[in-house]
């Protein structure tokens, strides 16, 4: 997309356009030895605005102490790698259309478009807490467990970063925390 297309659909949609620099970030993995390649856009160029960036996460006190309770009551814990998930998350409305200079490498092989979060971008990771709060009440599932029918779903917690996992037996309607 070349920047008069940007600036046309800025004003098509009413917003101030805000063209940032980015550049190319190379690392090699630790384990495996293997090269990577990112595009990561200059969000400290980005003029401040109001937008609620905040985006927490869990400490290490607050999982030792869900661990702690979890094995006095012999749960079964599970975990799961969402350090990038953020990328996935659709960009929340802004007053601004934020976009990034692409890198040269990415103009040769024909790469512009960006619609998602991006690396180094203030805001992304506000983003993705405000997308997996709307969609995570809203996954449900069904299985038998012990031989009952219960059906399952994500429950928010007091803490902003701590979801429960509840399943509730369709016979009974008792209400079992975790899985089992």
């Amino acid at each position: 997309m070349t920047k008069s297309d940007l600036r046309a659909l800025a004003q098509k949609e009413g917003k101030d356009l805000e063209i940032l620099p980015a550049k190319m970030v190379h690392t090699r993995k630790a384990g495996s030895g293997a090269y990577r390649s990112r595009a990561v856009v200059c969000g400290n160029y980005q003029s401040p605005n109001d937008d609620n960036t905040y985006a927490g996460g869990a400490d290490g006190t607050q999982i030792r102490t869900t661990l702690r309770i979890a094995a006095q009551r012999k749960w079964r814990l599970a975990s799961t790698d969402i350090r990038t998930a953020f990328l996935n998350a659709p960009r929340r409305n802004d007053s601004r259309l934020v976009a990034m200079e692409v890198p040269y490498v990415f103009r040769l092989l024909g790469l512009a478009a960006i619609v998602l979060a991006m690396y180094g971008l203030q805001a992304s990771p506000r983003d993705w807490c405000v997308h997996r709060d709307e969609v995570l009440p809203t996954l449900k599932w069904c299985r038998h467990r012990e031989g009952c029918q219960v059906e399952g779903s994500f429950k928010k917690t007091k803490d902003d970063n701590m979801w429960r996992l509840e399943e509730k037996e369709l016979d009974s309607g008792h209400v079992c925390w975790g899985l089992g």
